[in-house]
């Protein structure tokens, strides 16, 4: 199961991905100290990576989900990594969905963090793509859902 988000970032709109973190799978502690010590965020535990983002637009049956190690004319690579900042409780980020990861029990208020997450920056017309593929559905294919921003997104446009 995996789903799916977009945000607009530099001009660009960019497409990435929840997905339940593996049974038993342990988060990682992030790192404390002074912020001069962190080059960059951790990854997502939830990220589909590449691989996961690629195979869940196929199933949905978008012809442009690219090979992950494909690369756009430019030489830049077509899947890139990005920040995204997210609902974090007791150093652990939030899922949108219960269906990613359960909500933490903790009863500390959630504060924005910076995670490192898989994206796929879309062309205008992928954009318009994914987004009138979205109008008015909750999922794309079986197991691939539309998340609530990408919704948004959808009904905006």
């Amino acid at each position: 199961m995996i789903v799916l988000h977009s945000g607009v970032y530099d001009g660009r709109v960019l497409l990435w991905g929840e997905t339940s973190a593996q049974s038993g799978a342990v988060l990682p502690a992030r790192q404390r100290g002074r912020k001069s010590e962190v080059s960059h965020p951790p990854s997502l535990p939830y990220d589909p990576e590449a691989t996961g983002l690629s195979v869940a637009l196929r199933e949905a049956g978008f012809s442009f989900a690219a090979d992950p190690s494909a690369r756009l004319r430019t030489g830049k690579k077509r899947i890139e990594t990005v920040i995204a900042w997210m609902p974090t409780v007791d150093n652990q980020p939030v899922a949108s969905s219960p269906l990613i990861a359960e909500p933490p029990k903790s009863r500390a208020k959630p504060i924005l963090t910076p995670w490192t997450v898989t994206a796929l920056p879309l062309s205008p017309e992928q954009a318009v793509e994914v987004l009138c593929a979205c109008v008015g559905k909750q999922t794309l294919a079986p197991g691939v859902v539309v998340g609530s921003d990408l919704a948004f997104w959808a009904t905006a446009m």
